[in-house]
């Protein structure tokens, strides 16, 4: 499968920024059609874990042509490069969190209190401590806290990813 040619012209770092955000977008919202937002709370605890697998596809490939195509680029070059795409993927990954809360599945924030909560109930957690929990569930849970955190959780991940896959390509 040929790519279309605007694609193949992009810099590896707008192209890999955008198949990590898009591809972690993406795994989000397959998460909520298949009920692991909803029905199968259970197993959407976990399953959005897996999605650290699009970020470190997408930069071992996307560091790896930038070497390729620049191969007398430095260490700290490369995980500059990483970091470009990092940045491109967790702006687009918090507009999405801001879109899903907003607009996609507005009702996950009072569902996931209701899960947390229920769990603590059964953990025989006090009246006190449920309400505690319940405060700190609801601004955990909000827009701006979910857009910023997914900025923050990206951009950390993704520097010690780029640091290691840095290190990693030009050991071959």
């Amino acid at each position: 499968m040929k790519l279309p040619l605007f694609i193949t012209q992009m810099k590896p770092e707008l192209r890999y920024g955008l198949i990590i955000g898009l591809g972690v977008s993406i795994w989000v919202l397959l998460e909520f059609l298949l009920g692991f937002h909803t029905k199968y709370m259970e197993i959407g605890q976990f399953s959005g874990y897996l999605s650290v697998i699009i970020p470190i596809l997408a930069l071992y490939y996307g560091l790896t042509e930038k070497y390729i195509h620049e191969p007398t680029i430095t260490y700290w070059q490369t995980v500059k490069a990483g970091m470009t795409m990092v940045i491109i993927a967790a702006i687009i990954i918090s507009l999405f969190m801001a879109l899903y809360n907003t607009t996609i599945h507005p009702e996950w924030v009072e569902e996931g209190i209701a899960y947390e909560k229920q769990y603590l109930i059964e953990m025989n957690a006090t009246a006190e401590e449920i309400a505690q929990a319940e405060e700190a569930l609801k601004v955990m849970f909000s827009t701006e806290v979910q857009m910023i955190g997914s900025f923050i959780g990206v951009v950390v991940q993704g520097f010690f990813l780029c640091l290691l896959i840095s290190w990693l390509i030009r050991r071959k």
